[in-house]
């Protein structure tokens, strides 16, 4: 993840050359996870005493900084609001400095689904017809199944 250009830095007044961090190539990798997690994560820097920082908000709010040491490329956001827009990205950093910024990844945490309406029938001693329709509200994301 190193850029081919080196430039002159001193960060401690010890004029050394390192490269310039190359910028993040694509937007973090971002998945709700059990339903009450944010979890991201991006590629490990090639970089010896690189690290990152990952930047998240909520809508269109300001965003948070949170630091990451260079072994760590996973961030995992708790509790996020159902139905609010979480928007991630984040950049490299050396002895030179920040990289640019990877392109963003926006994710909604759904709400629960309204329950489905149910009728059942009997049909025997021995046997119910249960039917259903669809809830009214999926909270924002498609309905993979049902539990009976």
């Amino acid at each position: 993840m190193l850029a081919d250009v080196y430039e002159m830095c001193d960060p401690a007044n010890q004029p050394k050359m390192v490269a310039l961090p190359l910028g993040p190539i694509k937007a973090p990798d971002c998945d709700v996870v059990k339903g009450n997690k944010i979890l991201c994560k991006w590629p490990k820097c090639s970089d010896e005493g690189c690290h990152y920082e990952l930047h998240w908000r909520i809508d269109q709010g300001k965003f948070r900084k949170v630091s990451k040491k260079q072994n760590d490329m996973t961030y995992t956001l708790q509790n996020p609001i159902p139905g609010q827009v979480y928007t991630f990205h984040y950049a490299i950093c050396n002895d030179c400095g920040f990289g640019p910024m990877s392109p963003a990844k926006s994710i909604v945490v759904a709400n629960p689904p309204s329950s489905p309406r149910c009728r059942a029938q009997v049909v025997d001693p021995c046997c119910i017809r249960i039917r259903w329709s669809a809830p009214s509200r999926t909270g924002g994301s498609a309905i993979e199944s049902y539990s009976v």
